[in-house]
């Protein structure tokens, strides 16, 4: 993991055309790390404690968990403390704890926001801060971009109406920008072919297993929803 990076704060990286072209190639392009680095290292350069650095990070958690609760039960029915209980007993997630780097919890974070004002129109929330938060959601990391076909099928339940393309195509936008760099990358997050375009790296890297698999589960979501017409949100979670 890359932890001990944030003993150096914001300082490891250089936010610049060199940083980019470096995500870009990685095939991640997660171009918002450097902001992730400057806020989680907040306790190891202030305070020089890792002990804080984790507690900071438990808070952090917990945090967007409460939000999280908190939003889903405006959706569907969920007892809080077993939503805790399941979360941290979670195997996949206890990497949260014992590996503050990860990013993944900033996807939950923008991701729970957007459902919230998804449920706020009525509040004349400015158009502005959606459009930003769902053009931004896939930047935090490659893994944010699946969640799209949770605002395609909230577009499709209300008839593509105004309110729900601007969570839609900004995200829509920024998720093709990710996902070309991902096909033409050969770094970690692709396939690892040859540097540079190629038809051959974007065919490979397309009809990989893993594109395959969320490809099917895409499709399979979205025709169980309109085959049985139940809860769009508990159909759209499940990918």
């Amino acid at each position: 993991m890359d932890d001990l990076i944030f003993k150096f704060g914001s300082k490891r990286f250089n936010y610049n055309a060199d940083f980019l072209k470096l995500e870009y190639y990685s095939g991640g392009f997660k171009i918002l790390y450097p902001f992730q680095i400057w806020l989680q290292g907040i306790p190891l350069r202030e305070f020089e404690n890792e002990l804080i650095y984790y507690i900071f990070n438990l808070i952090i958690l917990f945090l967007i968990l409460y939000l999280g609760s908190a939003v889903l039960n405006k959706y569907i029915s969920i007892d809080k403390n077993i939503f805790y209980l399941v979360i941290f007993t979670f195997p996949y997630f206890t990497d949260f704890v014992l590996h503050p780097s990860l990013q993944e919890k900033y996807i939950f974070l923008v991701f729970f926001l957007l459902l919230y004002l998804f449920q706020e129109n009525d509040k004349n929330y400015s158009k502005y801060l959606i459009i930003t938060l769902s053009f931004l959601l896939p930047f935090v990391k490659i893994q944010a971009v699946p969640l799209l076909i949770v605002f395609f099928i909230f577009c499709l339940k209300n008839n593509f109406d105004t309110n729900s393309l601007y969570y839609f195509f900004p995200m829509l936008f920024a998720c093709f920008i990710v996902f070309v760099a991902f096909l033409n990358g050969s770094g970690y997050h692709s396939n690892k072919i040859k540097q540079g375009f190629s038809i051959e790296n974007y065919i490979s890297n397309f009809f990989s297993t893993q594109s395959i698999f969320i490809l099917f589960v895409t499709f399979l979501i979205t025709f169980l929803n309109f085959k049985y017409k139940k809860n769009d949100f508990l159909y759209s979670i499940l990918l």
